[in-house]
């Protein structure tokens, strides 16, 4: 007997509760509830069954087939594994319902056909809810390189959103194993395991997870990022090997690690409670393509490398920034408040900004050496920075809270009210660069 089970995402459906998701939800539990009561085996007629508002199983030998005859949010159950040697892809068309019982559905081939795909012209919402099925794309020659997907869903959306549910499922493939993209930036992704197993160290375009909205995935890559959010990313994770685990904008809640490169890259938006972690390279990197980049309640952990590094136009808050041998976070010309950074083998905060502002950090070294500084400043500063209300502390009684190279320059920098802990410096923990005495104001002023 195969039991059907509601599945926990249909649900909430990502928690919204229009009156279309409702009834679409009532219709699917309809559907559900007659078919529970039959038993059903696999037919001689078919590995594919659309399920009737009666319970009654329809047969069909292909999958496509029971696809095209099921109306909107109709069933499909899946009786066993499929293996496709054709060159053809599975057009998943609104309101599709796949119940894949655990089994398998691969295709085999060296085309640049993905196993399921869906590029028409959207006149409404587009909905795919597929469940605890596996789908795995392969080539036909091992190490071939093919541009495809296990699923593709690029519809001309006409400012529709296009959806897709995976509950359960794992799709794995050669190149990339899922895309859900509209021009308008509306496809989402909920849900589901992805691996990328194409393995070139200069091939980064094949993600295993790629859409506008991504939410509670897990996905792994070789070589290439395992998840590419455009819009916004939730409650994911994302790990690669060589290459980033999460890239994407407006990061919530989700974890990344990479055994060789940054972990998560925070490209633009607003991202918070997030972790990512790196042996080799950075934790979470705050920056990049010229976009505001907001990074709080977060940790960022490298144990060769900057737990946290933050680039021009980013705010990090609130975050933790820890490295084992290296910075535990760097600042380019960016705010940085109320955030807690350690390192173990090196100074604790490293500062080569044109301009900035540090507030309400608690920067410390924990390295038992005379270069284990708290706070160091190496480059020539083009505006002052503004460096105020921050615990400074080392742990070697011959490092400096605050440390200037003589490469600083003739450029100012102000700070005030901050505290130094533990140094073994005549004035406040500075090092000969301070240019004179605390004004009025506690402001002190280097260069």
């Amino acid at each position: 007997m195969i039991t059907i089970a509601l599945p926990e995402i249909l649900r909430a459906l990502n928690g919204e509760d229009s009156s279309e998701i409702l009834k679409t939800r009532a219709k699917l539990a309809a559907y559900l509830h007659r078919a529970i009561k039959n038993d059903s085996a696999p037919s001689s007629s078919g590995l594919f069954a659309t399920v009737d508002s009666e319970g009654k199983y329809t047969y069909y030998p292909k999958l496509q087939a029971a696809i095209n005859a099921a109306e909107p949010f109709q069933p499909i159950q899946v009786f066993g594994d499929y293996f496709e040697t054709e060159d053809i892809t599975i057009t998943l068309k609104h309101g599709t319902v796949i119940f894949g019982n655990g089994f398998k559905y691969t295709l085999q081939g060296n085309s640049t056909k993905s196993a399921f795909s869906s590029y028409q012209v959207l006149s409404q919402d587009y909905r795919v809810i597929i469940s605890d099925y596996k789908i795995e794309r392969v080539s036909s020659t091992p190490g071939v390189f093919i541009q495809n997907s296990c699923i593709e869903i690029l519809p001309n959306s006409q400012n529709f959103k296009a959806e897709l549910f995976l509950d359960g499922c794992f799709l794995k493939g050669s190149n990339k194993a899922c895309e859900v993209r509209t021009n308008e930036q509306k496809g989402y992704v909920y849900g589901g395991v992805f691996e990328s197993t194409f393995d070139n160290n200069s091939q980064i375009s094949s993600f295993a997870v790629t859409a506008d909205y991504i939410v509670n995935v897990n996905a792994f890559s070789i070589s290439t990022w395992a998840i590419y959010s455009q819009t916004r990313c939730d409650k994911s994770i994302g790990s690669s090997k060589r290459n980033n685990g999460i890239v994407g904008v407006n990061i919530n809640d989700s974890k990344a690690y990479s055994d060789l490169f940054i972990a998560m890259l925070c490209i633009g938006g607003v991202n918070t409670n997030n972790f990512g972690f790196s042996p080799v390279q950075v934790g979470i990197a705050a920056g990049g393509y010229n976009q505001n980049v907001i990074l709080s309640n977060s940790t960022g952990y490298s144990l060769s490398q900057i737990g946290i590094s933050s680039d021009p136009m980013s705010q990090v808050s609130n975050c933790l920034s820890v490295s084992n041998t290296y910075y535990g976070m760097t600042h380019y010309a960016n705010k940085a408040t109320n955030n807690k950074i350690i390192s173990f083998g090196n100074a604790a905060s490293f500062m080569y900004f044109p301009g900035g502002d540090l507030h309400f950090n608690h920067i410390y070294s924990l390295w038992n050496n005379p270069g284990g500084h708290s706070l160091v400043i190496q480059v020539n500063f083009v505006n002052p920075g503004v460096i105020s209300d921050n615990v400074l502390e080392v742990t070697n009684p011959n490092a400096f809270n605050i440390t200037a190279s003589d490469n600083f320059g003739n450029t100012s920098v102000y700070w005030a009210k901050n505290t130094y802990k533990k140094a073994n410096t005549t004035t406040n923990g500075l090092t000969n660069r301070q240019t004179q005495q605390p004004d009025n104001f506690g402001n002190i002023k280097i260069g």
